[in-house]
């Protein structure tokens, strides 16, 4: 089954600091996002997939 991972996982699954990747979701840039109310997430095929494409 394919994880949800919180804002706060990315940094440790990326490498890269939370301000960049919460600024590059509210300009539609980085990982594919989605809402759960309040609550942001990442599904981590998404996020895998994302870091592959930036090779």
């Amino acid at each position: 089954m394919n994880a949800m991972l919180s804002p706060s996982q990315l940094p440790e699954r990326t490498g890269l600091a939370l301000q960049p990747l919460t600024n590059w979701r509210s300009l539609g840039k980085g990982p594919a996002h989605f809402e759960l109310g309040r609550l942001v997430r990442y599904w981590e095929h998404d996020v895998e997939a994302w870091l592959a494409d930036q090779l």
